[in-house]
């Protein structure tokens, strides 16, 4: 559990890919836990009474030059599982439950009512396309955390196939966003040149692809 699910990604033949497998696998388990965590029980069970205490990350930063489950490297920069737990912390919640049946899922923990349209894709990384968007509405009170739509909702898909989810208010504005992979890491065909680049525009900063990018 220190270091996640390594075995949902390819051996390490090289420090650097060592350090990816071992960075990516704890952020599957942040990605996987704090998410159920913070819904508080599953999705099959209807509305339900949140049965979560809570969750406190026992390990921030690493304390000596080691690669090991620190969110924080001995050098104070932030690995990927810092950004992945940034994400899982949100006061408002959009996140995936996908066993034998998918759940799209709102938690608000913000203190306010938070309303608007939940917009759910599938991505095909080999057509590099999204296709079967389905939308639904939402309205999530204080403390609230619930399932909203159901992915059989989208019928049988491939696995393959990567479900991109994003909450957006009445004036179109982005509440929260979650990716999740239909399969683990290690079984998908990833595309080898995603064109990444990176440029500034303004005081901004810009980040894009003209494929999927992991990772990044």
């Amino acid at each position: 559990l220190k270091l996640g699910p390594v075995e949902h990604y390819f051996d390490a033949e090289t420090p650097r890919e060592l350090a990816y497998r071992i960075n990516a696998s704890y952020s599957e388990y942040i990605h996987k836990e704090v998410g159920r965590f913070r819904r508080g029980y599953p999705g099959d069970r209807g509305k339900d009474r949140r049965i979560t205490q809570g969750h406190m990350l026992w390990r921030l930063n690493n304390n000596s030059n080691i690669i090991s489950y620190g969110v924080v490297d001995y050098l104070g920069e932030a690995n990927y599982p810092y950004y992945e737990l940034k994400r899982c912390y949100e006061p408002f919640l959009v996140s995936c439950e996908l066993e034998d049946h998918g759940y799209v899922w709102v938690t608000n923990d913000t203190g306010k009512r938070v309303e608007g349209i939940l917009e759910i894709s599938l991505f095909d990384l080999e057509k590099n396309s999204f296709h079967s968007t389905i939308k639904k509405e939402f309205l999530a009170e204080p403390d609230d955390s619930m399932p909203v739509i159901s992915l059989d909702s989208l019928g049988q898909f491939l696995k393959r196939n990567i479900v991109y989810i994003r909450a957006l208010s009445r004036d179109r504005k982005e509440l929260g966003s979650w990716i999740e992979y239909a399969d683990i890491e290690r079984n998908l065909n990833f595309p080898e040149d995603s064109g990444l680049e990176i440029c500034q525009e303004g005081e901004f900063i810009l980040v894009k692809s003209r494929k999927f990018a992991r990772c990044v």
